[in-house]
């Protein structure tokens, strides 16, 4: 079954791969504005709204929070990217490996798109996620939900926030950071209808 799943998983990717480079060649025959994700909060049930913990600015922040929490779930699942494509992971922390089922080592040099894509992820909306981080001198940060999946095959719903990291010093972007939240699936789409 295990094996099944698999070549399930690396159809869907290769057909998603052909789908993407026909579209990478339509983008650059002609220029097409990307989806803008809107940039709001999540309601509360009770309808107060959820303090935020702000995405990490820079490297050192980032590792601060991974490495010190290698070892203790936390409910922040975070990956460390490169900032050109394909945005290879440099790092994930243990709430990242809990949330996705891939361990430390799969992630390190694998790209999110190869990991937690499948038949059901609008690639539209991960894509307009990547072309509003990479336009960092507009976003310093972005967000979606998309439809993932873990390794064993189960998706899941995840709303991804992604930001900029920047040296502390000269200010440039060094690389990518994301979170990564799973929805509940007992709350309906409305209770995420401001995401």
């Amino acid at each position: 079954a295990r094996e099944q799943c698999r070549q399930h998983f690396w159809k869907a990717h290769e057909e998603r791969k052909a789908i993407i480079n026909a579209r990478y060649e339509e983008k650059s025959r002609s220029a097409i504005k990307p989806i803008t994700i809107p940039q709001t909060t999540f309601q509360a049930q009770n309808s107060s709204t959820k303090q935020r913990i702000p995405l990490p600015t820079s490297l050192n922040d980032a590792y601060k929070e991974i490495i010190g929490n290698r070892t203790v779930h936390q409910p922040r699942a975070m990956a460390i990217t490169e900032i050109q494509p394909p945005f290879k992971i440099i790092d994930v922390n243990k709430a990242w490996v809990d949330l996705c089922g891939f361990s430390r080592e799969q992630a390190v040099g694998a790209t999110i798109k190869t990991l937690l894509h499948g038949p059901e992820t609008n690639l539209e909306v991960a894509q307009s996620l990547v072309s509003r981080l990479v336009d960092v001198d507009t976003f310093d940060e972005s967000e979606a939900v998309v439809v993932n999946y873990r390794s064993d095959c189960k998706k899941f719903r995840n709303h991804v926030r992604v930001g900029a990291l920047r040296d502390e010093k000269s200010g440039n972007v060094t690389h990518f950071v994301g979170v990564f939240c799973k929805l509940r699936d007992d709350l309906n789409d409305e209770f995420y209808a401001n995401v």
